[in-house]
């Protein structure tokens, strides 16, 4: 009997009924989900404005986290670029010293000609050692007076710098040793100094009442440092000392460490730390220094400077998008303002639909999807403000002095995402309440307003 029982039952029911009930489930849930979906975007089209202004506070909040995110990876990547154009092992070391506050006091006496050379003779660990002059003076032509920077510099200081002689050529040895009268200009000194169509190499200009040759002309390059390297005039470091400073004076020791397998190192950073140690012990000992604590110079790598400026501008970018994501969550609350008022305005519609057998979750979803819609077109329209926000305030940082090349905005398509993920997060989480809000009416109370 039970078996006749079991066997009418399992007749009667369609084969892979269980399957078939699954499926059923969930293209009701689909077809549940898209349906939520029109009436979210047709509530969202029908009130329109008030979208908009709700979608002003979601692009303004992640617009300007991705404005500090794309900017700050644009400077990292230049500082990343420029260490590479002068190289890691790259040294210099200036007179300063300094003071218990943690100040550089740059009035510490200038480096000598003989420290250039000690380093020259008895350092192992560098490949290119040399010095730099600086000063100040009238140079004319014809009529024309101007007032510039000059230094004094070896012939190989092109090279250490990676800049281009574009016309004309470099110092040779013997003016080099003679302090010959001769000088290579800026690329901006001829639009001041030489009429329009007058070629500046080989013609004679008056550096502090003397004449010198003009011999060469160097490719634009723009500010390097403090200085502007097109609108100064360069001359044999032994024609600035001792023809306009009268001393032999240097500002900066520019240094090139030896490689790696030179010095039995595996890194370029452990070759530049074995240098730089070196490096501050001979100058010690040039400059007759015995307490540590009393140097007056300073031995800077240029890798260290950039490490050091990514970290300032990743600490920048954390705080910059702090400041942001408040602004964010700003926009997060008028997200939640605009959906509790939707959930008023259309009380009748919520109480229609769970009068006639809606569950709560169902209208729940829906005002997720609206919160989520909202928030995700903020997010988007956020990276699309924040990426040209970030265009805009890196061409600003690359007009500020000491920037030598165009500073790219770059934001990586994973940071994107997560900045679109918090918009969406942010508007859900925004939107949570205002949804259970709307599943939790009553429809007799909803139908009754």
């Amino acid at each position: 009997m039970g078996g006749k029982k079991r066997q009418r039952e399992s007749t009667d029911s369609p084969p892979g009924g269980g399957s078939g009930r699954r499926l059923g489930t969930l293209f009701a849930t689909q077809a549940i989900l898209i349906d939520n979906l029109r009436i979210s975007l047709e509530s969202l089209f029908r009130n329109r404005l008030r979208s908009f202004l709700t979608l002003l506070g979601l692009f303004i909040g992640i617009g300007a986290v991705v404005t500090i995110m794309s900017a700050g990876e644009g400077l990292k990547n230049y500082f990343r670029s420029y260490t590479e154009k002068i190289g890691e092992n790259t040294l210099y070391a200036i007179p300063a010293r300094i003071s218990l506050s943690g100040r550089i006091n740059r009035e510490a006496k200038a480096f000598k000609l003989r420290d250039v050379a000690f380093l020259k003779n008895n350092a192992t660990t560098l490949k290119q050692v040399e010095g730099l002059a600086m000063g100040q003076t009238t140079v004319k032509f014809h009529n024309r007076t101007r007032l510039y920077p000059v230094f004094g510099v070896e012939s190989s200081f092109w090279d250490f710098e990676q800049i281009d002689i574009v016309r004309g050529r470099n110092f040779n040895p013997g003016e080099m040793k003679s302090a010959a009268r001769v000088v290579i200009l800026g690329s901006k000194v001829p639009e001041d100094l030489f009429p329009e169509n007058l070629d500046p190499v080989g013609a004679s200009i008056k550096i502090g009442g003397e004449d010198y040759l003009v011999v060469g002309l160097l490719e634009e390059v723009g500010q390097r440092g403090s200085f502007n390297v097109d609108k100064s005039l360069y001359l044999p470091l032994s024609t600035v000392q001792q023809r306009i400073l009268g001393s032999d004076e240097i500002v900066t020791i520019y240094l090139k460490t030896k490689s790696p397998e030179q010095l039995g190192v595996s890194t370029s950073k452990q070759a530049v730390e074995l240098a730089k140690a070196e490096v501050t012990r001979l100058l010690r000992i040039s400059r007759r220094i015995r307490d540590p604590s009393k140097d007056d110079f300073i031995v800077m790598d240029i890798a260290a400077f950039v490490d050091f400026a990514t970290q300032f501008v990743s600490v920048l970018v954390i705080v910059f998008g702090v400041i942001a994501l408040i602004a964010l969550i700003v926009g997060g609350v008028g997200v939640m303002n605009v959906m509790l008022v939707s959930v008023t305005e259309r009380a009748r519609e919520i109480g229609l639909r769970k009068a006639i057998g809606a569950h709560p979750l169902v209208i729940m979803t829906q005002f997720l999807l609206e919160a989520g819609i909202l928030s995700l077109g903020g997010g988007l329209g956020g990276i699309i403000l924040g990426y040209l926000g970030g265009w805009g305030l890196a061409a600003f940082l690359s007009n500020l002095p000491g920037v030598t090349e165009q500073i790219v905005p770059a934001i990586p398509l994973d940071q994107a995402l997560l900045a679109t993920g918090i918009a969406v997060a942010v508007g859900i989480i925004f939107g949570t309440w205002p949804a259970v809000r709307a599943a939790r009416l009553d429809p007799v109370v909803a139908l009754r307003n």
